[in-house]
């Protein structure tokens, strides 16, 4: 995923699954739980907020 990438969010809530988000910037860390694994961590806008540091897992590309 990019910025400027659209996307669906697949793992999470009902309140939020499947709702559309456009990200703003990707990064990589190391994960929290073993602290060597790369993650990408992902800052969205989504229902007209700004979610920061939120896993790349939680979402799907939307084809375009």
């Amino acid at each position: 995923m990019k910025p400027g990438d659209l996307v669906r969010v697949v793992k999470r809530n009902e309140r939020h699954g499947g709702k559309i988000a456009v990200v703003i910037d990707v990064r990589e860390q190391k994960s929290t739980f073993d602290g060597s694994t790369i993650v990408e961590i992902l800052d969205v806008l989504m229902e007209g907020a700004i979610r920061t540091s939120v896993h790349s897992s939680w979402f799907e590309a939307i084809d375009e």
